[in-house]
């Protein structure tokens, strides 16, 4: 609640959430700090492709997923935001989010690939929680905390669950785990499925749900213009549209379709 006493604990979580926020962004450069020469993580992602690997212009997203955590970490640290139930609720969750996105880069680059899955999928929860503690919360308070809390937590947890399937692939592949094409390609149009059910059930459950479904939809996209196997590609293409047909339905016998929007 806004107007209750600040704690030492509410300074600390500010302040690991700012330090967090500027350390991601700057992962790749703690991967050029490790022995020897690193590759990039586009370069380990071509070493080992696979059926669900995007085309490459998908993580470019990066980009807009680290200026919107900034923007959350700026909007926390205002005094007017210390003590408010949805940071205290929150914040440590997506404090754990950004330590894991930050370590994943050197892990990846490294090519420790079964630990590094093991990192992403821990966004995946830490996301997760983070945006169920907000849907337990009910409505944003207005535009500012919809666009630089509700959507930056639903859009991350988009694109990190989508990066977890393609990551899956990634780490069998690295593996030397070798599937016949028809089979890998039957894997794939599964994984997906599975991926449809899962983010429309996502859909129906959070708030600021368009911030989830368009980045999902991003990485879902990539991935069938990066891929030759007209299954997967539609397999792909029906796990993206799935979540954006759940909003509207739900959106629909709403009494807040903004908030189920937009948070």
């Amino acid at each position: 609640m806004r107007g209750s006493r600040r704690t030492g604990t509410d300074v600390a979580r500010v302040v690991t959430v700012a330090v967090l926020a500027v350390l991601q962004p700057a992962s790749s450069l703690l991967a050029t700090l490790l022995p020897g020469e690193q590759p990039s993580t586009g370069a380990v992602s071509d070493r080992y492709t696979h059926l669900l690997t995007p085309a490459g212009y998908a993580f470019a997203v990066w980009g807009l997923i680290y200026l919107a955590s900034l923007g959350l970490a700026v909007y926390q640290a205002l005094p007017s935001q210390h003590t408010r139930a949805v940071h205290r609720a929150t914040g440590w969750w997506v404090a754990a989010a950004f330590a894991a996105s930050t370590v994943w880069v050197p892990i990846f680059v490294s090519e420790a690939l079964l630990a590094a899955q093991a990192v992403i999928v821990a966004l995946v929860v830490f996301l997760a929680l983070a945006a169920a503690r907000m849907t337990a919360l009910g409505a944003a308070s207005g535009a500012t905390e919809q666009w630089l809390l509700r959507l930056p937590v639903s859009g991350y947890l988009g694109w990190a669950t989508i990066a977890t399937v393609a990551g899956t692939g990634t780490t069998a592949r690295w593996a030397g785990i070798d599937l016949t094409d028809a089979f890998a390609a039957l894997l794939a149009v599964a994984a997906l499925l599975l991926l449809a059910v899962v983010a429309g059930l996502v859909a129906w459950n959070i708030l600021a749900a368009t911030g989830f479904a368009a980045l999902l939809a991003w990485g879902l996209t990539a991935g069938a213009v990066g891929n030759t196997n007209p299954a997967v590609s539609a397999a792909a293409v029906l796990a993206a549209v799935v979540p954006w047909v759940v909003i509207l339905a739900r959106a629909a016998r709403s009494a807040d379709p903004r908030a189920v929007a937009l948070g």
